[in-house]
């Protein structure tokens, strides 16, 4: 039974050796198969990708450089905090003032 499975490689590959590219035919099943085998080692190397990143998630790994080093997050300084705040805080007003008082638009076809 090996020996059949033997032969039949010892004949393909002897097949591609002294074939004639003229003579060739091409079926769409090789294709298929080709494009079935592509989108499978896609998916394994997606795959290993999503593991590896999670893994490094998992470990704290992401956030460390080469030396060992944490990377620090820098404050913030209280200032742009609160310039933030007002800056929200007037919009809000903008918008309530907005909502109670229609504004002046001019209508182009009157």
């Amino acid at each position: 039974m090996f020996e059949k499975y033997l032969k039949i490689i010892k004949d393909r590959i002897s097949a591609s050796s002294d074939r004639d590219p003229q003579k060739e035919v091409i079926l769409p099943e090789r294709d298929w198969q080709r494009v079935i085998v592509l989108f499978i080692v896609i998916n394994i190397f997606v795959a290993f990708l999503n593991a590896s990143f999670f893994y490094y998630i998992n470990n704290d790994d992401t956030f460390t450089y080469g030396g060992g080093i944490d990377a620090s997050i820098s404050s913030t300084s209280r200032n742009k905090i609160e310039k933030a705040i007002l800056y929200l805080k007037e919009k809000e007003a903008k918008e309530n003032y907005l909502l109670s008082h229609r504004p002046e638009i001019a209508d182009p076809s009157r």
